[in-house]
């Protein structure tokens, strides 16, 4: 472990974390403390009152400047809110398009009355002290309420949404605030017109008192910007809010000091105001070239991960393949030794255990041959006419050493002597014989159905396979088709491999019919599965 008392260690610390970002110190000397230089000695040049004089045409000109670029940065703010779900850029949006509109209303009110003096001395600071009391205000509660960085930890459903409930209210309490502060702008606004607010216009050196509270309020969104460790954030936008919030403080110190409407600090100040909302431009632009670049970097990532992955899947592919090629090799001798050793050894439980379990590897073997071609599409069907009451006798009689004792199955398949259906007979079998297996093989005692229904006006047949035994767990019903999902869990010692009733589907759906499953109303596993008819000779007439 490094010492950190070492000299060394300490002054690298000072101006780098760990992870290579910029520090505290660092943050604070490049984008506050040097910056801050030029802007005191261009706010020491404008204690001249008489430097820049202008009219109130240029002054309709600086506020139509600070409209134009307060509602570029609405439109970009709330379009990277967009895309970003960042409710600290949608909110320095909303916040900005207020102000554009406050700003429109201040120029052109002050343009209107152009020639009326006094009403002037007065109606522009008031305007001014509205407009920049409900921006200052909006950066502390956006600073304070959606810019941090941290992470919530979730840690229950109820913890969630006590959490979701929390926030709903703070962000309700957030927002009316801020519409509290517009309205009372706006109002201020419109007030104007006929009342002076006391001592709005003084002859002591801070000729505008009514700059202080917006001034403390901007001073305090720079220090909230840093006291919650934003100038960390790898984001060109927040470091040009940063930097606009420093040309805010110099534009209300500036502002404060103007005795008269006009003169070299009202001029400075505005034009001081209008490079803060230029900044923010420039940081939207230059954040929109970042984003894009991002993106694309992360389209590329994902792009060739995806390469990977299919490069991945498909070795995985050939290596399932060539495994369950290779097991059959030595697994079908040992099915056939394991079937003469019981026909010779009737009664010997060693070995029936031995074939048993060498079935168990043929069916897993040819399960995972199976998976691996449903995947790859390379799955093959010898389609033909085939009869499916046949069919289903067929696979009742091969499961008749599977029934236990107290255990029936019963059939209704009368109706379907003479139907036929396009199929491939042995994967046919196939699907029925894993699903009446399992229906066996779950059912303690009570009885298997299989049962035949002809639903009229359709060319279809739908067959239905229930039990009376303990039914599909509630977790595993929804996901029971997938690859892996077994049923079975906690009831015996056999454990299948979940591919059954994936490959069963699979086969199911290349015929063009569909499977489900559910539970029954007293009980037990219901299966139903629908085919389409290809020939019904009962209503040929045959």
């Amino acid at each position: 472990m490094a010492e950190t008392g070492k000299p060394e260690a300490n002054k690298k610390a000072s101006f780098f974390r760990d992870d290579g970002q910029p520090s505290l110190s660092a943050t604070l000397v490049k984008y506050t403390l040097v910056p801050a230089i030029p802007l005191a000695i261009i706010a020491a040049l404008s204690a001249d009152a008489d430097t820049w004089r202008v009219n109130d045409t240029h002054h309709f000109y600086f506020e139509l400047i600070a409209v134009i670029f307060a509602t570029i940065v609405a439109f970009y703010g709330i379009l990277r809110a967009r895309q970003t779900k960042d409710r600290f850029s949608l909110m320095i949006g909303l916040a900005y398009l207020a102000s554009a509109v406050i700003d429109a209303l201040h120029a052109a009110f002050s343009f209107n009355a152009a020639n009326e003096t006094l009403f002037l001395n007065y109606f522009i600071p008031q305007t001014w002290f509205a407009g920049r009391t409900f921006i200052s205000s909006v950066m502390i509660i956006a600073i304070v309420r959606y810019a941090a960085a941290s992470k919530v930890q979730v840690e229950s459903p109820d913890d969630a949404a006590g959490r979701a409930l929390q926030k709903g209210r703070q962000d309700f309490a957030s927002f009316s605030i801020i519409m509290v502060t517009l309205i009372t702008a706006v109002a201020l606004t419109f007030i104007s017109f006929f009342t002076v607010l006391p001592s709005i216009v003084i002859d002591y050196p801070v000729h505008r008192p009514y700059e202080i509270p917006p001034l403390a309020l901007f001073t305090a969104a720079l220090f909230l910007f840093y006291q919650k460790g934003l100038y960390k954030t790898n984001d060109v936008f927040y470091k040009g809010i940063l930097l606009s919030l420093l040309f805010d403080v110099f534009s209300q110190i500036v502002m404060s000091y103007s005795a008269e409407p006009f003169n070299t600090t009202h001029n400075v100040s505005h034009v001081l105001k209008n490079a803060s909302y230029f900044i923010n431009i420039i940081a939207l632009a230059m954040w929109g070239i970042q984003y894009n670049k991002m993106v694309k970097q992360n389209e590329q990532v994902i792009r060739s991960s995806y390469e990977r992955l299919k490069a991945a899947d498909r070795i995985k592919d050939d290596f399932i393949n060539i495994a369950a090629h290779e097991l059959r090799t030595p697994v079908l001798p040992i099915m056939l030794s394991a079937e003469n050793l019981v026909d010779s050894l009737p009664g010997d439980e060693n070995a029936k255990v031995i074939l048993r379990n060498a079935t168990r590897l043929t069916k897993l073997t040819n399960d995972i041959l199976d998976v691996s071609r449903i995947e790859s599409g390379t799955i093959s069907y010898r389609m033909e006419p085939v009869r499916i009451n046949e069919v289903i006798l067929e696979v009742v009689a091969s499961q008749k050493t599977n029934l236990k004792s107290g255990v029936q199955v019963l059939t209704q398949c009368d109706l379907t002597n003479n139907i036929y259906i396009e199929a491939d007979r042995s994967r046919l079998m196939q699907v029925f014989t894993n699903i009446v297996g399992n229906a066996l093989k779950f059912t303690k005692e009570g009885f298997v159905r299989i049962e035949t229904l002809l639903p009229l006006g359709f060319d279809g047949i739908e067959i239905i396979i229930s039990d009376t035994g303990p039914g599909i767990p509630a977790d595993v019903l929804p996901n029971l088709f997938g690859k892996f999902v077994t049923k079975n869990v906690g009831m015996g010692s056999y454990q299948g491999t979940g591919l059954g009733l994936f490959i069963s589907k699979a086969i199911i759906s290349a015929h063009g019919g569909r499977i489900s499953a559910r539970n029954g109303e007293k009980g037990g596993a219901v299966f139903q599965i629908a085919l389409t008819i290809t020939q019904n000779k009962n209503r040929q007439g045959a």
